[in-house]
């Protein structure tokens, strides 16, 4: 009651002294805090509304058809005579289920009417550090130095490395081939230095090698301050010469500022499991990147002239956890607390490895429905831009290319970590964990603790697949006792990694 007096007779002052703006203000905030009851209600009526209207879409729907059907050649372009220009954006995070939510409710309509929709693409890592490299490179992780994998009791685990320079990039190919190359990199020292633990890395590289321009020092830029680096970049390029620009954004990432309240409010949700909610309001969040972002963006290369000579793709590098990750690792205290809704820094599990992907201002349309890796788009890239290349330099393979593609994914930490291997039979997983772990899924499932079975008869699998990819198994794969040295415990391998500075 005196706490009412007291907003009472602090109004009648300011309206006695005129002060119409903080009475204004005042007013506002008080009404807000009446009606956030009623506004969180009718927002909760909406989403189950909408969600309940997805889902029973969802269920009848399906991406049918083959890639051959589906694709088709694109009309010739009718920008400039010059090479194309690229852009690539990285929403870091990004959950795929949740992207082709958003696509199937008419979303990226500005891509996906010039572009390529991949259902089933994958990362080859669970979290940023081994996946960027390893699509940025064509290679897998253990191939490109960021992973350093060791075989203990029969089965393999990863572990956190040093990038390999003497990898080619994407940003060193087409340097070569004439073009201008920029960086956005919104919180890039905090993942390589704090999370991979690469204390010893400056940041002169990635701006001497990667044209990183904006984002030093930074972590969570704005949409707009992401778009004015990006529309900062386009106008200064000189125009005689193609440009490729790279954009990280955390928008997508947790603990998810911008889309939600806080990150508490997440936490709420999916303790009550509330998935309806966080799904709705992905959609809100993507469809203010398309408003921020991506249509200025666009409008900016139409006004130049240089919409239709510009290959765009838009991807993430992992998905998140949230509410559909095994539900025993839910419950295990030591490796998950209730309290954490998301982390990715885990085994590779499908919901961490399938990611989404859409390629526009390339050769093709339509929708790729076969399995597509994250490391299969450089080549695919060099192909749309008719630039020559060593096809046995990369891992990957151009989408032109009809071969097979192994999944393999690995979440290489500070210790050792999971890794994930599928070609044509289960899906391996092999951690400390839960040791080799064989799981009956499709693409679009996600792994559950009741679909397990052994799978110590698929290592040797995977060994085959190692002995065939590796670049360097001498210095790759660490055999117990191979090199006179400790054996690979975990102790042992943080031990080698603190000696040779990596962290």
């Amino acid at each position: 009651m005196n706490r009412l007096k007291s907003k009472v007779a602090t109004g009648a002052t300011l309206v006695k002294q005129g002060e119409w703006s903080q009475v204004g203000r005042k007013v506002e905030k008080n009404i807000s805090a009446l009606t956030e009851p009623f506004r969180e209600g009718l927002g909760l009526l909406r989403d189950a509304y909408v969600y309940r209207r997805w889902q029973n879409h969802t269920n009848s729907r399906g991406h049918a058809g083959s890639p051959v059907q589906q694709l088709q050649q694109a009309a010739a372009p009718g920008g400039s005579a010059r090479q194309k220009n690229v852009i690539w954006i990285m929403l870091d995070a990004l959950r795929a289920d949740i992207f082709d939510d958003y696509v199937q409710r008419g979303g990226m309509k500005s891509l996906t009417e010039n572009g390529v929709y991949f259902t089933q693409a994958f990362a080859q890592g669970s979290w940023t550090y081994p996946s960027v490299f390893s699509f940025l490179t064509g290679r897998y992780p253990f191939n490109c130095g960021v992973t350093q994998l060791a075989r203990e009791d029969g089965l393999y685990v990863s572990v956190c490395a040093d990038f390999d320079e003497s990898c080619p990039t994407i940003f060193s190919l087409l340097r070569r081939e004439g073009y201008q190359i920029g960086s956005i990199l919104d919180g890039w020292g905090f993942t390589i230095r704090n999370t991979a633990g690469q204390e010893h890395r400056e940041d002169r590289y990635f701006e001497e090698n990667w044209g990183w321009r904006y984002g030093q020092n930074r972590r969570f830029m704005t949409l707009k301050e992401q778009r004015d680096a990006t529309l900062d970049f386009i106008s200064q390029v000189k125009t005689d010469a193609p440009f490729m620009l790279f954009m990280r954004s955390l928008y997508t990432h947790s603990p998810y500022r911008g889309i939600f309240k806080s990150p508490e409010y997440v936490t709420a949700l999916s303790r009550r499991r509330w998935r309806f909610r966080i799904v709705e309001g992905f959609i809100r969040g993507l469809a203010q990147f398309e408003e921020v972002y991506l249509q200025p963006l666009l409008a900016q290369l139409q006004q130049l002239g240089q919409l239709e000579n510009t290959m765009i793709i838009l991807c993430s590098d992992h998905g998140d956890m949230f509410w559909n990750v095994e539900n025993d690792l839910r419950a295990d205290a030591a490796a998950l607390s209730d309290e954490e809704v998301w982390r990715h820094q885990l085994e590779p599990y499908n919901a961490l490895v399938k990611v989404p992907l859409l390629v526009a201002g390339a050769g093709l349309q339509g929708v790729y429905n076969e399995r597509f890796r994250l490391l299969d788009l450089l080549p695919t890239i060099l192909d749309e831009l008719q630039i020559p290349y060593d096809a046995g330099a990369f891992d990957g393979v151009s989408l032109k290319q009809r071969a097979k593609r192994p999944l393999y994914a690995d979440s290489a930490g500070y210790g050792n970590g999971g890794i994930a291997f599928q070609d044509r039979g289960p899906k391996l997983l092999m951690s400390h964990r839960l040791g080799a772990a064989a799981y009956e899924l499709s693409a679009d499932d996600y792994e559950t603790a009741d679909g397990r079975r052994d799978g110590h008869d698929t290592v040797p699998e995977f060994a085959a697949f190692l002995q065939q990819h590796s670049r360097h198994p001498q210095t790759t794969i660490i055999e117990p006792g191979g090199d006179g040295a400790d054996p690979p415990t975990e102790e042992a391998l943080l031990r080698r990694l603190k000696a040779l500075g990596y962290i």
